[in-house]
């Protein structure tokens, strides 16, 4: 899928919970997806928040210069881009 699909589905998916694992790092963040300004940068930012609150920061950076795919298999997107594969997915944990 292209750069501005997988933004479309990350929009689609704003205020919902979302977990965020990072490979190969392995490192998994679990909020409520929410967008950030992206002015200035050709890309688009998202960040994670806890319940109605502000998102902490930048969760996840996306710049269409580096993008280079992304696949959506049901509710986990899957964005390879530069080094890391960056695994989004609705997240129906307790």
């Amino acid at each position: 899928m292209s750069f501005d699909e997988t933004v479309a589905v990350l929009d689609g998916w704003l205020g919902k919970p979302v977990a965020l694992t990072t490979l190969p790092e392995g490192t998994t963040l679990r909020g409520r997806l929410t967008t950030i300004d992206a002015a200035g940068i050709d890309g688009a930012l998202f960040g994670l928040a806890d319940g109605d609150g502000a998102p902490s920061g930048i969760a996840l950076a996306l710049f269409r210069d580096a993008f280079a795919s992304a696949r959506l298999e049901g509710a986990e997107l899957a964005v390879h881009q530069g080094q890391m594969v960056l695994l989004v997915a609705l997240d129906v944990s307790p």
